[in-house]
């Protein structure tokens, strides 16, 4: 059962454009989603929000037309921007109060077991918050009314990595729940390499590819050469020699390599280092 399908999804602004997206991912799992800067990571999670009137196309979010039963759906979503979006003069303590109304599963006794958990104060305004402790904060919001999916964006920018550890543990508590799926944008692609079930690559608005990520991580390794190396799908330029992207069934017994990361696809796979 899918708990997205994205259906030729486009949207045209006056600097930028997403082309003819479509993708679908199954309940239970977390789709990782990757892109240099303005590939259109942000501007595709406010399609599933359905935040603009002019996309064309039909997102479905757990099995409902975002288009038609939009109120409906986000009730069962927990949503994080890579910034802040309320008042910075609010405490948690408001907060509560205000979430409280806003879903009819408001968890009090969850949301302040989260809140000492990761030691932000409940009485203490927004702004004398770090960035970092923000984005936890609004992590903490988006899990206390039990989503069925969250939508992450950048869930894990500004933390320290003692933080983002804590950030992950969180998610893969949620993910014990495989009903739940996490639908989660990161340029820190070693979080995605622990948490991301599939991957989704996104360059100049455009779906390079969305595939599961120990597939990818397996199919692929890099290898050096100052010749060039049949089989190989990309390559980019070193101070001393090329790197080759290889399928490992491309791959000689005596061709000397090394694993790939989801920074090297990235990189080989949109705009190539010279």
């Amino acid at each position: 059962m899918n708990s997205i399908i994205v259906k030729n999804v486009s949207l045209k602004q006056k600097m930028f454009a997403l082309k003819n997206i479509s993708f679908e991912v199954e309940r239970g799992t977390v789709v990782g989603v990757i892109g240099r800067n303005g590939a259109g990571k942000t501007t595709l999670l406010k399609c599933l929000l359905n935040l603009y009137r002019d996309m064309m196309g039909n997102i479905f979010l757990l099995e409902q037309n975002v288009l038609t039963q939009d109120a409906a759906i986000k009730e069962q979503l927990g949503v994080v921007f890579d910034e802040w979006h309320l008042p910075l003069s609010l405490k948690p303590n408001d907060l509560n109060k205000t979430y409280k109304l806003l879903f009819p599963t408001w968890d009090e006794a969850y949301y302040v077991q989260l809140l000492d958990e990761l030691n932000l104060p409940r009485d203490k305004k927004v702004e004398t918050y770090s960035r970092g402790m923000r984005m936890l904060l609004q992590l903490v919001l988006a899990l206390s009314h039990h989503p069925k999916m969250l939508l992450l964006d950048e869930p894990t920018s500004g933390l320290d990595p003692v933080m983002r550890q804590h950030v992950l543990q969180l998610l893969s508590r949620y993910m014990e729940d495989d009903t739940n799926t996490i639908f989660f944008s990161s340029h820190i692609t070693n979080d995605l390499e622990v948490l991301a079930d599939t991957v989704l690559c996104l360059h100049n608005g455009a779906m390079l590819f969305h595939e599961n990520k120990d597939t990818l991580l397996y199919e692929y390794v890099i290898a050096s050469s100052n010749t060039p190396i049949d089989g190989a799908v990309a390559e980019r330029e070193t101070a001393l020699y090329t790197e080759y992207l290889v399928p490992r069934s491309h791959l000689a017994d005596t061709m000397q390599h090394r694993a790939v990361t989801l920074d090297d696809l990235l990189a080989f796979f949109t705009e190539p280092i010279v």
